[in-house]
């Protein structure tokens, strides 16, 4: 078949592709770093490629229509690129026809492969990307859990601020002392290694203290939003069965009857300062549960990710040495708890000496 008509069968096919192309540009200036490689200008987003037929050899070459053009004859037999050299730099067209060249070999190789499957990279690229890049391992501390991270930074900057949000400023000292108070009441009523204690508060300090006292605790945080549907709580609630559900009065009336404990964060009695104290510290192991997650349930029952703080902590390891203390110096916290994204918002810049800026 003559690949003329073959390019005439898949119009209506790129067509509907180039209906999303804003879409693509929009995505590509949000995140360069999606359809940007890493050694490379080229953003393909923002250069269309223009394909021509071209019916005969001895046929002059087309204008360039647009910053590529790719001009095909009509066996399919051979191509060539047309590029603005203003624009586009031998290197980027170099690259760009390996991968039209990949791709074009896989399909002579495995005529009857799902396009999605074909190869687009040649071997030597895709082991650079996937292995050589990658062959520098970063020393991950194997014996520390997530509050550790934070206790090492209580020590080394004490009275720098930790969080801040829109009434309230507190030190590394300050969150440290409240957390703790939280974490001796928790210890106290038997909270320790494995036990799930789930956190309903609003975007407060309370919030973080209170996630960071279940973690000081040994326990494992199970997070809820206060503006979630009750029929989402009750939800969640009984599939995690948490031992403890750590809440404030206004938020008190969205549970019903269950078999957790609630403890209210804004009675003064539970986290007094002559509130009652642990009789020992519970060790807490890099294996043990941090947090357990929900998942959104778009497509189906809402299921719980558990996570060990070991996870976790080479996480925060990689977070804080790719974005450095300068970028995580005022993080804000905008995400909600039951997100994973909020893990970083909330640990890496208390990992680091940055501060939480915690917002609505």
């Amino acid at each position: 078949q003559p690949f003329g008509h073959l390019l005439e069968s898949t119009q209506k096919e790129r067509q509907a592709v180039r209906k999303h192309k804003v879409f693509g540009r929009d995505i590509s200036k949000r995140y360069p770093q999606l359809s940007r490689s890493a050694e490379s200008n080229l953003v393909l987003d923002e250069y269309p490629v223009n394909v021509v037929l071209r019916s005969g050899r001895n046929d002059k070459l087309p204008k360039l229509g647009g910053d590529i053009t790719l001009i095909i004859d009509e066996e399919g037999s051979q191509c060539s690129l047309l590029y603005d050299r203003n624009r586009i730099g031998f290197d980027d067209i170099d690259r760009l026809l390996g991968y039209l060249t990949s791709f074009l070999n896989g399909i002579s190789a495995e005529p009857d492969r799902s396009l999605k499957y074909l190869p687009v990279m040649s071997e030597k690229e895709r082991r650079k990307l996937l292995f050589d890049l990658h062959n520098s391992p970063r020393e991950v501390p194997n014996d520390l859990c997530i509050h550790h991270l934070f206790e090492a930074q209580v020590l080394r900057t004490p009275d720098d601020p930790a969080l801040v949000t829109e009434d309230r400023r507190l030190t590394y000292r300050e969150l440290d002392r409240l957390a703790e108070i939280v974490a001796d009441r928790l210890r106290g009523l038997g909270v320790g290694p494995e036990i799930l204690v789930a956190i309903c508060l609003e975007r407060s300090v309370e919030l973080i203290v209170g996630i960071l006292g279940i973690l000081k605790a040994g326990g494992a945080y199970v997070p809820l939003d206060p503006a979630y549907p009750k029929a989402r709580l009750d939800q969640i609630l009984d599939d995690a069965c948490p031992t403890f559900l750590l809440t404030q009065s206004s938020a008190s009336d969205k549970f019903g009857r269950m078999a957790a404990t609630v403890i209210l964060m804004d009675q003064a009695s539970s986290f007094g300062e002559d509130s009652p104290r642990s009789v020992e510290l519970v060790t807490v192991k890099p294996n043990n549960l941090a947090y357990v997650i929900y998942t959104s349930g778009s497509t189906g029952r809402p299921k719980g990710v558990a996570i060990e703080h070991r996870n976790t902590v080479a996480f925060l390891t990689w977070a804080t040495s790719v974005f450095g203390v300068e970028k995580l110096k005022g993080t804000v916290a905008s995400t909600s708890v039951c997100f994973d994204l909020s893990i970083f918002e909330i640990f890496a810049p208390l990992s680091c000496g940055g501060t939480v800026l915690l917002v609505e």
